[in-house]
């Protein structure tokens, strides 16, 4: 049974979805639950009235990705579920991650299984039904970092692959049926720039049409980050620009900010010799050059902590406005948080502006992704403790086996401010709740959206999933939408994603979850 209360809240402003026209748009079969959920009641807490934050600031170029735009604030202007009235579904979708574009056209990375063989690729997807309608696959042999995946405003799709291709995938839906297809292949170890063996990771547009690239991994996926870091950028000319940075290995994401691009790396992942990492501002230089325009060494820790990815930090460089970089440190004792200037620091003043310890002593890692704002004058950063978090699952054979509990994983949300002019930064708030995913903030609603579990339902090995809201300013937990039940919504790691209409979208290792937003219709097809 719901338990609600009957709350007033605005009309909020919605943007239509861009609905494929053509084409089958019968979506996959929903989820099936793999244990019942019933157990657990299906919503908790009270629905919300929607309190809006200033917009995070549009970074050029301006992009899509799974974490949100090119800064990786993981927030978005779209308006998110209220908890009113709340109306669930799912689809077995091999989908992810989401990516919107501002017209509202879904684009996604997608793992195609008609032909036995699993092929990586991108696809076009109807938001309503997650039926796909036009996919390109990578060629055989590439495997593709589709987690990095980006879209641009203009349709265009960048993607790599793990064999150091850089592929930018065409969006057109000029006629009834949306097409992809393939219009630049640049591979970086027949032109040189990488040795075979080496793993390319990212790829970001910068404004001047350029494309940045690392190699790197991620060593808890089992890939292998290398022992050295090759990065750079591809003029659309073809000519490439690149560095090469020894003992130090790229395990996360980029940010790009016009044309300076924001990279971290960690030791090596073998190295115990060797507990610093860096974080670097890399711009366009002469020739074939990259320049360097900042660095700063962190503690790196000794090992990868446990339930964490990374051998460094666990955090993809997020991007607060113009005016400051966040990410994490992976200090052996306890985690803490580091926040950077973006441009050079004026002589005198130290590029870090703070270093805040997170969680507890013992009980603190991070390796997932920040959420970042900047209202007025104030900076704020949102980060998740994934200390003892359950192990990544690709493919378990018991999908409900112990790996879904994540009661032994330490709890905590913390939200710590930069104060005006980088004075100080103070912890707001830290609330006890366990998340592993990247959420997302919507700062229409002013709520960030997650992904749980019922705790004392999983210390029994029954595994009742929900969508989560947190508000945004107090840190209190708002409501709780019941998604499913057992293994088969897992969320896995995977990232959560808000559609123009207000839908929130989170994968799981059955297709993806969804519960409709305040412009989605209570009723949605399955």
């Amino acid at each position: 049974m719901f338990r609600t209360a009957t709350v007033l809240v605005p009309v909020l402003a919605c943007v239509a979805l861009a609905v494929p026209t053509a084409g089958s748009t019968v979506g996959p079969a929903p989820i099936a639950d793999s244990q019942d959920p019933t157990a657990a009641p299906a919503f908790v807490g009270r629905p919300a009235a929607p309190r809006p934050l200033p917009a995070n600031a549009q970074f050029t170029p301006r992009v899509g990705d799974m974490h949100g735009d090119g800064g990786n604030t993981n927030s978005s202007p779209f308006p998110g579920p209220l908890g009113s009235r709340p109306a669930t579904t799912s689809a077995a979708a091999k989908l992810s991650p989401l990516v919107f574009d501002p017209a509202g056209r879904l684009t996604a990375g997608h793992v195609n299984t008609s032909t036995g063989t699993p092929l990586y690729g991108v696809a076009v997807a109807d938001p309503r039904t997650l039926a796909v309608t036009a996919e390109w696959d990578a060629p055989a042999g590439q495997t593709l970092n589709l987690g990095y995946l980006y879209q641009s405003a203009t349709g265009e799709v960048l993607v790599t692959s793990r064999e150091g291709h850089v592929y930018v995938v065409d969006r057109d839906d000029s006629a009834a049926t949306p097409v992809l297809h393939l219009v630049r292949d640049v591979d970086l170890v027949a032109g040189g720039v990488l040795t075979q063996g080496q793993s390319l990771l990212n790829a970001a547009f910068d404004a001047d049409g350029d494309i940045w690239f690392t190699t790197g991994g991620i060593v808890g996926l089992g890939q292998d980050a290398g022992t050295a870091t090759t990065l750079g950028y591809i003029q659309p000319d073809g000519l490439v620009h690149s560095l090469t940075i020894a003992n130090e290995a790229v395990e996360n994401g980029i940010a790009v900010s016009d044309t300076t691009a924001y990279v971290v790396t960690g030791p090596v992942a073998a190295d115990r010799s060797n507990a610093t990492g860096a974080m670097y501002a890399f711009g366009h230089g002469g020739a074939t050059t990259v320049t360097t325009l900042w660095s700063q060494r962190y503690a790196g820790g000794s090992a990868r902590k446990p339930g964490g990815f990374a051998r460094g930090s666990g955090a993809t460089p997020t991007l607060l406005g113009n005016r400051y970089v966040a990410v994490t440190d992976n200090a052996d004792d306890q985690v803490a948080l580091l926040v950077y200037r973006q441009p050079p620091a004026p002589a005198g003043r130290s590029q870090l502006v703070c270093r805040v310890p997170l969680f507890s002593p013992g009980a603190s890692a991070n390796d997932i992704g920040l959420v970042g704002t900047q209202t007025g004058d104030e900076d704020s950063v949102l980060v998740l403790n994934n200390d003892n978090a359950p192990a990544f699952q690709a493919a378990p054979a018991d999908v409900n086996g112990a790996f879904n509990a994540m009661t032994a994983m330490s709890p905590g949300v913390e939200k710590v401010s930069v104060a005006a002019g980088g004075s100080g930064c103070p912890v707001n708030w830290n609330t006890p709740l366990r998340v592993k995913s990247v959420p997302v903030l919507s700062t229409a609603t002013g709520l960030v959206y997650g992904y749980t579990q019922d705790s004392d339902l999983a210390a029994g090995g029954i595994y009742a999933w929900y969508f989560v809201a947190v508000d945004y300013r107090t840190g209190s937990v708002v409501w709780r939408v019941r998604a499913g039940g057992g293994g088969t919504f897992n969320d896995d790691y995977k990232a959560a994603t808000l559609g123009p209409d207000g839908t929130l979208y989170q994968g799981v290792l059955g297709g993806v979850a969804m519960l409709a937003g305040p412009c989605a219709s209570a009723v949605r097809p399955g």
